[in-house]
């Protein structure tokens, strides 16, 4: 049986409109992370609940948010220099109240390259930062900070 190109497009147009009137889930689900875990009472006036059962609180959840105290600097290897590995990479991990990473909420947002993901991993777990404060009491804070990679030429 043949359909008439004029019987397709009004297929489609009435498939779209019924997807677009679909509801939408209140809450959608965040994608599976097993460092970052949403407890119960983890909403975003509380900060994240993490899997030790501490909280760690977003940037603008903070009165002082954690600062690096020494600039961040990853290596870039030899390896990925010669193949010309470049890009940006972006991190998120949560730094305690002590001012120390905690490599277990380590996880990599976006990166073009495996082996700078692995040089920011390293670089940032031989970090210190600044502790966040909330009403001036020193809190662990959930941190994004991006890292470029450019080759000099």
């Amino acid at each position: 049986m043949r359909r008439s190109p004029l019987r397709v497009v009004v297929l489609v147009v009435a498939l779209c409109a019924i997807a677009a009137c679909t509801p939408l889930p209140e809450e959608y689900p965040l994608p599976p992370d097993r460092s970052l875990v949403h407890g119960p009472d983890s909403t975003l006036s509380h900060g994240l609940v993490l899997a030790s059962g501490d909280t760690a609180w977003w940037d603008y959840q903070v009165t002082q948010p954690a600062l690096p105290l020494a600039v961040i600097k990853p290596e870039y290897t030899e390896g990925t220099r010669s193949r010309e590995a470049e890009g940006k990479v972006i991190a998120r991990f949560a730094v305690d109240s002590l001012g120390v990473p905690m490599m277990t909420t380590f996880t990599i947002v976006a990166s073009p390259d495996y082996a700078l993901s692995a040089a920011v991993h390293d670089a940032v777990a031989r970090s210190r930062f600044r502790p966040a404060e909330l009403h001036g009491r020193p809190v662990a804070q959930v941190v994004e900070m991006p890292f470029n990679f450019t080759l000099t030429k």
